[in-house]
């Protein structure tokens, strides 16, 4: 319980601060990746963090790769992370999680994703499905 409340406590703050803020929970399955994609503006500020709240050791690859596909943030076989980084340019981010060390148990991940000021609308879709647009009020 005390996992949820910090993601509903990042959420509040980050509406609050005025940025987009985007919470996502989803299944990554045995020996598969999940990719979630941002188009980012250039020198935006932009943070995110996860969590493995469900699967075998709770533990997850993530990597978040930049538009010319070099990397920004990697762990591995972690059950939480955070992450903020300034983006170098404008593009398309990736946001990864692995699940290749499990054979047979799937991870549930709660990810959430918070871009700069300067973006007024996110969009995030799970790779294989089509894009959802969310946009953000301000």
């Amino acid at each position: 319980m005390v996992g949820l409340r910090r993601w509903v406590l990042a959420l509040v703050a980050a509406a609050a601060w005025g940025g987009c803020a985007t919470g996502l929970t989803f299944n990554v399955d045995p020996g598969k990746d999940e990719c979630l994609f941002e188009d980012i503006h250039g020198a935006t500020r932009v943070s995110g963090s996860f969590q493995v709240t469900n699967g075998g050791f709770l533990d997850i690859d993530a990597k978040v790769t930049g538009p010319d596909e070099k990397t920004i943030y990697s762990v591995q076989k972690e059950t939480e992370g955070r992450f903020t980084f300034m983006s170098h340019e404008t593009g398309t981010y990736r946001f990864c999680f692995g699940n290749s060390m499990s054979t047979v148990t799937p991870k549930t991940v709660s990810f959430s994703l918070l871009v700069g000021e300067e973006t007024q609308q996110a969009r995030v879709a799970k790779s294989g499905e089509s894009k959802k647009q969310l946009y953000c009020p301000h």
